[in-house]
């Protein structure tokens, strides 16, 4: 008798709501998965607590949710980074490997790096471990883009351990993926972010936007300095402009006066209220997925190359150098209907050869979960 291919995700954040990037990205992995015709349970690593209402909607979009309370971070292991294994403590091993002797699933996708030694205990499953990011001398680069390191960061040849202890690594955009096969001896699929196009005319019909720009993010360093480098690029010019997400709850005294929109329920809320979004993201690595979503919600962007990464812009207003590129593309967007509507129609065009892309990926990797489907009598 068949059964249905089964599957652990381990994560750190919540897939409920999907109010940041990292936890979207989950949700859509997951949610894919279930539409094969697969099994989906989740153990939440409780890094980040998403609250009462999140775990109950977890609950019952997934088949099974599991529950573990993280634990104090372990020492520092090196002067100036982590070590791989710092933030994955022995209980999360322990934990994975009890529920796949329990429930022997086909396949276990990590999530990041530092939660890699989680697929030391699964046996036989197909060890599936999803980057996000690269984390390998992060620290250098937040360094050079004047950012003090935050969060995790670790060496490349620690990343690299990581890596191979996974049979499938995958990565989020195109160059990471040439990056990490060059370092690992696993298979690196590449597996980018899935939209649901949203009913553009039903957003249109809400009525007219709050404000001609805008920028929507949760709040981490690199978000922050985002923020101010629109503030700075934006004041004395007389630019109105939204800021949305959990950045606009940060205190921040930016002297070209957005409108503060708070978090949203929904990120289609941000897209109804505004007519162009902007990402002066600096260099960077992964996959910028408020970038994928501005282009989803068929929302002009104006952008940084680095906000960009991992597509193939053509257009001037994707490639600007800095935040006084963006400030500059943004007084011409104003201006000229021109601009407005080749912009529009560039993002466009970036958007659909992307996402020709992403139907064929998840493809592969539920084609490859389902060679690890285990037939009983």
């Amino acid at each position: 008798m068949n059964h249905r291919p089964k599957v652990l995700i381990v994560t750190p954040t919540y897939t409920h709501p999907q109010d940041q990037g990292n936890s979207a990205r989950i949700f859509a992995i997951g949610q894919r998965l279930q539409a094969a015709g697969c099994r989906v349970e989740v153990l939440f690593h409780v890094l980040e607590w998403s609250g009462d209402q999140g775990v109950a909607q977890m609950r019952a979009c997934w088949d099974a949710v599991h529950l573990l309370k993280s634990e104090p971070l372990r020492r520092q292991s090196f002067a100036t980074c982590w070590g791989l294994d710092d933030w994955c403590a022995d209980v999360l091993v322990d934990k994975v490997a009890a529920l796949q002797t329990a429930n022997r699933y086909d396949a276990v996708i990590v999530n990041y790096v530092w939660l890699s030694k989680a697929l030391e205990g699964v046996g036989d499953a197909l060890k599936i471990l999803d980057t996000h990011d690269i984390f390998g001398d992060r620290h250098q680069l937040a360094q050079r883009s004047g950012l003090a390191p935050n969060w995790y960061f670790t060496t490349a040849a620690e990343e690299t351990r990581g890596f191979d202890r996974a049979d499938i690594v995958l990565a989020i955009q195109a160059d990471e993926q040439r990056a990490i096969a060059a370092r690992t001896r696993a298979e690196v699929m590449l597996l980018t972010h899935p939209v649901t196009l949203p009913q553009i005319d039903a957003l249109r019909r809400r009525g007219g936007p709050l404000a001609t720009f805008g920028y929507i993010g949760s709040a981490n360093p690199w978000n922050q300095m985002a923020v101010l480098d629109i503030d700075a690029a934006f004041a004395g010019r007389g630019m109105d402009w939204l800021l949305a997400g959990r950045i606009s709850c940060l205190p921040m005294a930016l002297r070209s006066h957005p409108f503060i929109l708070g978090q949203v329920g929904a990120v289609a809320d941000f897209y109804a209220a505004v007519e162009c979004t902007l990402n002066p993201m600096p260099d960077a690595t992964g996959l910028k997925i408020k970038t994928i979503e501005s282009l989803a919600h068929d929302t002009p962007i104006i952008g940084t190359a680095a906000a960009f990464a991992g597509l193939s812009p053509e257009h001037a207003c994707h490639m600007c150098r800095n935040a006084g590129d963006i400030g500059d593309a943004a007084a011409e967007f104003e201006r000229s209907a021109a601009l407005r509507a080749d912009l529009r129609a560039a993002g466009r065009r970036l958007f659909f050869t992307y996402l020709s892309g992403v139907d064929a990926q998840y493809g592969a990797l539920r084609d490859r979960v389902g060679a690890y489907h285990r037939r009983s009598a």
